[in-house]
């Protein structure tokens, strides 16, 4: 995998915590589903991220291995929005 194509990965997995975020907000002002959007994307975004990363990190950040760290994380990410119902 280049860069690119990981750089956008990970803007792509915040957009949709973010909109699974913003779907499930218990309020209905915009600026108050704007905010619980954004907090739940940032904590499941690195909650879910922290192991994964570790991971990585571990085996030198390099390109060639981030494939394996999406797969992990995406299952993390789904247990924890699972959690959160």
């Amino acid at each position: 995998m280049s860069r690119k194509n990981i750089a956008f990965l990970f803007v792509i997995y915040f957009v949709v915590v973010a909109v699974y975020g913003a779907l499930n907000a218990p309020h209905y002002d915009i600026v108050r589903i704007t905010f619980w959007a954004t907090g739940y994307a940032f904590v499941t975004y690195v909650a879910s991220g922290m192991f994964p990363f570790a991971v990585w990190g571990v085996r030198g950040f390099k390109a060639a291995h981030a494939k394996s760290l999406f797969i992990p994380w995406a299952i993390l990410a789904a247990l924890l929005i699972i959690a959160g119902e």
